[in-house]
Order: structure tokens, then sequence, then C-alpha cells
């Protein structure tokens, strides 16, 4: 636990501290007064014009480039899209897990029936 008079110490150091800093800066006014005044714009009015002028031709071209290409042939129907890696859901014993059992079947009846298959 600290003291009480710990804290009052340090906050009279740190009050001393910011008396300190204020007798040495000087005011915000005389700071404002010796800033350099700009008459002109930072960007010329000809660098901007220049460059609106290049970004209006680059938008013609563009414009001018996706109308002239030749249109493409039918799009096909997302019901006929088929997955590049559909092969790789055709697992191992998927017939296992295929159907629900009954009680009339067993895995034996399912490893009887995969005989002539080679294991995976």
């Amino acid at each position: 636990m600290t003291r009480p008079d710990d804290d009052r110490d340090l906050a009279a150091a740190f009050s001393a501290l910011r008396r300190e800093e204020e007798r040495r800066c000087p005011a915000f006014s005389e700071i404002r007064r010796r800033a350099p005044m700009r008459s002109q714009p930072i960007v010329p009015r000809r660098s901007l014009v220049a460059v609106a002028a290049a970004a209006g031709l680059a938008l013609a071209f563009l414009a001018a480039w996706i109308g002239l290409r030749p249109p493409r042939g039918p799009v096909p129907s997302i019901a006929e899209w088929r997955s590049p890696t559909g092969f790789l859901l055709a697992t191992p014993g998927r017939e296992i897990l295929a159907a629900p059992s009954g009680l009339h079947r067993s895995v034996l009846d399912v490893a009887s029936s995969n005989k002539g298959r080679s294991p995976s």
C-alpha cells in the first residue's frame, strides 16, 4: 500500500514539471504568427487538370475495349456444373454408410457382396 504522503509528493513533482514546461514554451499565438502563410495551393491547378484528363482517357479506353470484345459463348447452367474434386467423395466403404442398416442386414452381408473388390 502507498502512503498518502507519497501521492502528494508525486503530485507536487508533476505540478512543478508542468509549471516549468509552461514557462519554457511560447504562447500558441506566437507560434501561429511565426508560421509561414501559404498563398498558393499545395498542388498546382494544372497538374490536377492533367490527372483528371489522364483518368478520363483511361476510362474511355477501358469502355471502348470492353465494348469491342466479341461476345462470349453460351453460359452453362449452374445445374450442369460438376465439382472437379467430386471423385474424392467416393471413399472405400461408402456402401456401408449409404443406407441405414435394417434388422435383417449385417456388415458381413455387405462384406460378402464386395469379395471381388481389392482392399484400398
